[in-house]
């Protein structure tokens, strides 16, 4: 009876351990996903997350109403969302970069981003990357639990990069798949010293 007594003890002891851990896990997990990206991201846009990334952009895809040539800032969209309209999105880190640096490389984030909704905020990433302010770089304040989501970018009024492009890592779950760097078709900046509809764009 004493043995079967330590044996009933250790098994409880152990079941209170797994619920607690699972407890703890859960809450990390959540926590990974309500906040957004930390701004020590800002550089390689690379979630601290248990698996390695997915290859290429997996099944999410970034596009934009930018038209090949922005004009210094004006306002356009970005969408943000799966290429089956079906697989959904949990969180995402999104910057305007040079679009002439590789893949993965760091670069500085221009433009700015206006959160649509609630579900996303701005993260400033000047220190980090060079940002050319505090509005530009966007990221998630929640799971976002969608197929597509969209916000927009205005154009910055004084000219950087010669093309950019938007790039996103896209977060499909935090324990199964995220994907960096997905870019958008790029597009070129104005012509400096060029009155473009009453806008004369500066270097």
């Amino acid at each position: 009876p004493a043995a079967t007594t330590i044996m009933d003890m250790s098994v409880q002891g152990l079941f209170v351990l797994l619920l607690i851990s699972s407890w703890l896990w859960t809450g990390y997990e959540v926590h990974a996903y309500s906040s957004g990206a930390p701004a020590f991201q800002c550089g390689p846009m690379t979630p601290s997350h248990p698996q390695a990334p997915g290859l290429g952009d997996g099944p999410y895809e970034v596009t934009t109403t930018v038209p090949g040539t922005y004009m210094a800032g004006q306002t356009y969209s970005v969408t943000v969302g799966s290429t089956d309209n079906t697989t959904q999105l949990q969180g995402l880190l999104c910057q305007v970069r040079d679009a002439s640096v590789a893949r993965g490389v760091i670069a500085r984030a221009e433009g700015d981003f206006m959160p649509s909704s609630l579900l996303f905020r701005n993260l400033d990433c000047r220190a980090e990357n060079g940002a050319t302010s505090a509005m530009s770089a966007i990221t998630h304040t929640t799971q976002i639990n969608s197929n597509t989501v969209s916000f927009d970018w205005t154009a910055p009024a004084v000219r950087g990069a010669a093309s950019l492009h938007v790039v996103c890592t896209v977060v499909q779950g935090y324990l199964t798949a995220h994907y960096l760097h997905i870019p958008s078709t790029s597009f070129n900046a104005p012509v400096v010293g060029v009155t473009v509809v009453g806008v004369t764009v500066v270097g």
